[in-house]
């Protein structure tokens, strides 16, 4: 119950959010838990007990994000950690950033690839 309140108020002062993710514990499957994000219009992912794929793409690009940005950054604005993130995101990690998984390319190389590999079949 005090996992909801703590939860409540701080989506109220900092705003909402569109998705929690969570790893398997039993406080976030319990009804109070699920209801809450309801009615705040959260989708909620959490994996399976013992299932720790699901989220490992997201949990995967936020440990990048967190090592190759904001943990070498003192954001002294919401507006300028937003500028940042986008920047990361946009800029870096989607343009320019190398992923094993991709072959090696970026997200934007590895898409135009497949693209033109689709258009040639």
């Amino acid at each position: 119950m005090k996992l909801c309140q703590n939860i409540r108020s701080d989506l109220r002062i900092k705003g909402g959010f569109t998705q929690f993710i969570l790893r398997s514990r039993s406080q976030y499957a319990s009804e109070s838990h699920r209801e809450l994000l309801q009615e705040f219009g959260i989708t909620q992912s959490m994996s399976a007990k013992g299932n720790c794929y699901d989220n490992a793409v997201a949990e995967s690009f936020f440990h990048s994000l967190k090592t190759e940005l904001t943990h070498h950054v003192k954001f002294e604005t919401r507006a300028q950690a937003h500028q940042a993130i986008f920047e990361y995101i946009e800029v870096f990690y989607n343009r320019q950033r190398l992923h094993s998984s991709n072959n090696y390319m970026s997200p934007v190389e590895y898409e135009n690839y497949m693209l033109q590999k689709e258009i040639v079949a």
